[in-house]
């Protein structure tokens, strides 16, 4: 069966076909699903009293606007996203906390003129939210590092790869470093506890996403009386801090107990203070 997508040079014939099978997809998505050409955003929405609240959606929108701009040249209408965001969890009445994700992508993407973008699709998708049994991780150290990693695209093939190997070395997931610095997680950022302040990767060198739980780490913990500092971190200096954390808009915060050999403590005042900086930081209420 061929299928026709009309690209911005003209009508492409395309012909598709899976384990020996002929299948059609929808053209709206052959983009997606065939280059990956795209950003996306992920975030938990919860039920309240007949309302969803959603931690940091503004800021979720902003990034994605922010990405929009720097990966498509294209400027992003965000109340229409979020306008789409409330129709699609309208949808999910039943439901008391999901994981929603939302992707862009261009519309008559071309493979030959990439950069002939004059709109794009909204694609919304949810999955069930799974409260994490272990909240407490063990991670190893792995060179490796993504493409475009200050930018949230739909490229994961470095993140998976290390949270592949990760696995496969009996860790939870996978802490990436370039060149001996520390960068991020597979899918999430990190901080660590010298005692004193919350320390977390510097974005100078384009090396980690600056991720929405991270900002909003950053934003609400000077009211508990925290300092976080961004600077580089060297993998060789992780045995000198006392506590470490990741966060991810799809879990929240949760402790580390260990890198590779250097065990950490989770037991400290800190881990009260950084949950609770997150937890009261306000929601969008939808």
């Amino acid at each position: 069966m061929k299928v026709n997508n009309k690209f911005s040079e003209g009508m492409i014939e395309m012909s598709l076909q899976l384990d020996n099978k002929t299948i059609e997809i929808s053209p709206e998505i052959q983009s997606l699903a065939l280059y990956g050409y795209a950003i996306f955003s992920s975030f938990i929405a919860t039920k309240a009293n007949n309302n969803w609240k959603i931690k940091g959606l503004e800021l979720h929108l902003s990034r994605l606007e922010r990405d929009s701009k720097a990966i498509f040249s294209l400027l992003i209408d965000k109340e229409k996203i979020k306008q789409e965001i409330i129709n699609f969890l309208s949808l999910h009445i039943d439901q008391q906390s999901i994981i929603v994700r939302v992707t862009l992508f261009p519309k008559n993407f071309s493979l030959a003129k990439p950069e002939k973008i004059v709109d794009i699709h909204i694609l919304i998708s949810a999955r069930t939210h799974h409260v994490l049994k272990n909240n407490s991780l063990k991670l190893t150290v792995i060179n490796e590092h993504r493409v475009f990693a200050q930018y949230k695209t739909t490229n994961m093939m470095a993140n998976l790869h290390v949270r592949a190997i990760a696995h496969n070395h009996g860790f939870d997931d996978g802490l990436m470093s370039v060149d001996g610095l520390i960068t991020e997680g597979a899918t999430w950022n990190i901080f660590f506890f010298d005692g004193k302040n919350l320390i977390t990767p510097d974005l100078s060198n384009n090396l980690l996403l600056p991720g929405v739980t991270r900002q909003i780490l950053i934003s609400n913990s000077t009211q508990y009386g925290i300092t976080v500092l961004e600077k580089q971190i060297l993998a060789s200096d992780l045995k000198n801090y006392k506590a470490a954390f990741i966060t991810n808009s799809a879990i929240g915060v949760a402790t580390v107990s260990s890198i590779d050999d250097i065990i950490f403590n989770q037991n400290n005042t800190i881990t009260k203070i950084v949950l609770k900086s997150y937890n009261t930081f306000p929601d969008s209420i939808l």
